[in-house]
């Protein structure tokens, strides 16, 4: 819903939100209804009420002013929080702080004993913070603190130092229930003296230790290989020391570390090179006995079994072609034998010197038959003799070849014998060298597994070599680039400096404080406030008068003793503003006065106004109407009886009824306060004609109600009165019930004037009531 500014609304409604809301005039109803989100009042143009700030905001002015307000409880938090940081310094020991720089050398490294420059790895980031972590664990400084024998120095060992009041109060306590507790404990199980002595040596070494890396400080910039060493002690001489030592305890631990994995590397590589020696063997002792079962022993030429083939494939062919020849032998005999011609070739096939012999007999046979026969003629005794001679020695020539023929079959026959006996070995040979093919595959994969190792034994063995040289390894990684020097100065804020931070603290709590409390302050500060967060208009701040325990009564007693006063003047204003809300310009005479909680003030308000008005000439008439609390006889009327109920019921006239006060010249209509329907009572429908009869009669009607939160006898009367007015205590009343009270009276169409802020510090206030400072 959007809010729509009125001049100085007279009519309007508090929405639920919180926001105060603009009506046009309507014509007003007698009826009650609590459903109604409406108000009204007759409203004439005045100046504009600023739109009502939701909860939670507040501005910038409100801030300054809230702690401005509170500027001494400001100033005092800042010189108390001060003052205990002044003291809290002097109960500080100071402490001296010491650092050391290191670095992780990077740098290339010359080497005369190899000749050559070596690199060492450039280290990330992450190794340059792990050798931080490294310089603050605790085997480190426990070696630092028994260098330096810093069980014996208070600081660190707890055991030494003095106990406070407190500790030996409650240390003590603590002490007897752990020496019970180890009685206890010691029954189940039984720990011997030397046992006991170590581990009570062991914690205090511990407690060493935890005090010694509380006050170490190690880290990087995460830009360089450069390592910082910071280290607090009481004693400029201790800091430095034990960052020194730190430092070179660190390298000497990396030298030995590195003699160490040196010494642990070449050990490791003895007992891996025996190992793999020994694989190596064993697997070419399975090759050489696999050998031996499956037959394939191997010589240069190949395993014999490939020999032996390749001989007797040899041995095969010579055999072939010897049996070739002498097949050929005994063809070309065979041949001869069957009359074939003699000549060069037969005489090479029968290279018999004998049959040489027998040819060249039957050569000359034949010429001597040939002679006799030209020369004697065929029936000569030589020519038959020489015939006779050369048929003799053809003879012998064809029995001679017949033997050189049967010799050759023969040799051709052991050929063919040498030649098949040469088949059936190579044949032999092959079926085996089938049968152990598997086996020589097997043969192969262990030589292979044999080689395999054979390299990595090697290979292992040259690297070996390389290892055991001098290397990047065994050379120290980081060095000191500056020692620590004592300290001239403590490290730490001075007593100046707790001092100015205590009263900074302090600020800022007080600040927060105060503009917590001003946000959640249960009262209004200032009736611009009011207006401000309501959207309804203050029409008066009244001051507070009187001390806490007589109020009563002060206010009334005040205007009439000072009619000039300011106090007074606020309220002949307060009457005024109500008139100029009514569009007939006439005062209202009816007015309802209210408040949120009890104990606001209205009904000294109630009282001071009706004295202030019968001052001014007006016939008034006050109404104790809170019917359940009356408090108005306290002021007026002591010695009047309580008639409202008798007028209420129409037992008795109102001017019987009332009872003036001569003191005050005012007519007061009182209240018993022990009806037994208060309720009944005030929404009793003889309200309006007894109002009615009291216009004719007086020129004020005061109605002093009922909280509004608390009953609704006020809700019921806002619907009969001209005007309704709702007192609001200062500083006291919070918003949320201010808000919730006027939702209430405006869903009644109360006719509600506005507010009126009641014992305020009128000097303190940021805007002044009307009239104040100014009086005849």
């Amino acid at each position: 819903m959007d809010y729509q500014p009125a001049p100085y609304p007279g009519h309007g409604s508090l929405d639920l939100s919180g926001r105060f809301r603009s009506r046009v005039p309507r014509r007003r109803s007698r009826r009650f209804s609590g459903a109604e989100l409406e108000g009204e009042f007759v409203a004439l143009p005045a100046p504009p009420v600023s739109r009502p700030r939701p909860l939670g905001e507040i501005s910038l002015s409100q801030v300054l002013a809230a702690l401005w307000r509170r500027k001494m409880l400001i100033i005092g938090s800042m010189l108390f929080l001060g003052f205990v940081g002044l003291v809290i310094s002097q109960q500080f020991t100071p402490k001296y702080l010491s650092q050391g720089i290191m670095a992780i050398d990077a740098r290339p490294t010359y080497l005369p004993q190899l000749g050559n420059t070596m690199a060492p790895f450039a280290p990330d980031s992450a190794a340059v913070r792990s050798e931080a972590q490294i310089l603050t664990s605790r085997e480190l400084i426990e070696d630092v603190a028994r260098k330096l024998s810093l069980d014996k120095n208070p600081e660190f060992n707890p055991e030494l130092q003095e106990p406070t009041l407190f500790e030996a109060v409650f240390g003590g306590l603590t002490k007897s229930v752990a020496a019970v507790a180890r009685v206890f404990s010691s029954r189940d199980r039984k720990i011997d003296p030397e046992t006991a002595a170590a581990l009570a040596e062991q914690q205090m070494w511990s407690n060493v230790v935890s005090n010694v890396a509380n006050n170490l400080d190690v880290f990087t910039d995460g830009k360089s290989y450069v390592i910082y060493v910071n280290f607090q002690s009481e004693s400029p001489q201790t800091s430095a020391a034990v960052v020194n030592a730190i430092m070179e305890t660190f390298l000497a631990n990396q030298v030995e570390y590195a003699a160490k994995r040196s010494m642990q590397t070449n050990a490791w590589i003895k007992q891996r090179a025996k190992d793999l020696k020994a694989e190596v063997e064993e697997a070419d002792q399975k090759v050489q006995e696999f050998r031996s079962k499956h037959g394939l022993l191997e010589t240069r030429g190949g395993t014999v079994g490939s020999q032996q083939l390749n001989e007797l494939n040899t041995q095969l062919s010579l055999a072939r072609a010897d049996r070739t020849q002498a097949e050929a032998r005994l063809r070309a005999a065979q041949a001869v034998s069957k009359g074939g011609a003699v000549g060069d070739s037969t005489m090479e096939v029968l290279a018999s010197p004998l049959i040489q012999r027998l040819r060249e007999r039957e050569a000359e046979a034949a010429q001597r038959l040939s002679e006799a026969a030209s020369r004697l003629g065929p029936q000569h005794p030589r020519y038959r003799a020489a015939e006779t001679e050369l048929a003799s020695i053809r003879g012998q020539i064809r029995r001679e070849i017949n033997k050189v023929q049967q010799s050759l079959q023969n040799q051709v026959d052991v050929a063919r014998s040498r030649e098949r006996n040469l088949e059936q070995q190579v044949a032999a040979i092959k079926g085996r060298e089938m049968k152990v093919a598997a086996a020589e595959m097997e043969l192969q994969q262990l030589q292979q597994e044999a080689d395999t190792k054979r390299n990595v034994y090697q290979e292992f063995l040259a690297t070996a070599q390389q290892t055991a040289e001098p290397s990047r390894t065994g050379l120290t990684t980081a060095r000191i680039v500056s020692q620590a020097v004592p300290p001239v100065r403590p490290y730490g804020m001075s007593g100046k400096l707790y001092a100015a931070m205590g009263m900074f603290i302090g600020f800022l709590l007080a600040a927060a404080s105060v503009l917590v409390f001003a946000e959640r302050r249960r009262g209004f500060e200032s009736a611009d406030e009011a207006e401000d967060y309501l959207g309804v208009p203050v029409l008066g701040v009244l001051p507070t008068i009187g001390s806490f325990l007589k109020r009563e009564g002060v206010l009334t007693q005040e205007v009439k003793e000072n009619p000039s006063s300011s106090t007074a003047e606020t309220l002949r204003g307060i009457r005024v503003a109500m008139r100029n809300r009514r569009a007939d310009e006439r005062n209202p005479q009816v007015i309802l006065v209210t408040s949120a909680l009890p104990g606001e003030g209205k009904t000294s308000f109630v009282g001071a106004l009706g004295v202030v008005a019968a001052m001014d000439g007006a016939r008034v008439l006050v109404v104790d109407s809170d019917i359940r609390r009356p408090r108005l006889r306290r002021m007026f009327c002591r010695n009047g009886v309580p008639k409202l109920s008798d007028v209420l019921r129409g037992e008795e006239p109102l001017s019987a009824a009332v009872y003036r006060d001569k003191k005050y010249h005012v007519d007061c209509l009182i209240a018993s306060g022990t009806d037994h329907s208060p309720a009944s009572l005030a929404m009793s429908g003889h309200w309006q004609s007894f109002l009615d009869e009291a216009r004719k009669s007086y020129d004020l009607v005061l109605l002093d109600s009922s909280p509004v939160l608390k009953v609704a006898d006020a809700l019921c009367l806002a619907d009969y009165a001209d005007a309704v007015l709702m007192v609001v205590q200062y500083r006291v009343t919070s918003r949320r019930a201010v808000r919730e009270a006027l939702r209430r009276v405006l869903a009644t169409r109360g006719p509600l004037a506005g507010l009126v802020m009641s014992r305020a510090k009128v000097a303190k206030t940021e805007t002044q009531p009307y009239y104040s400072g100014y009086a005849a």
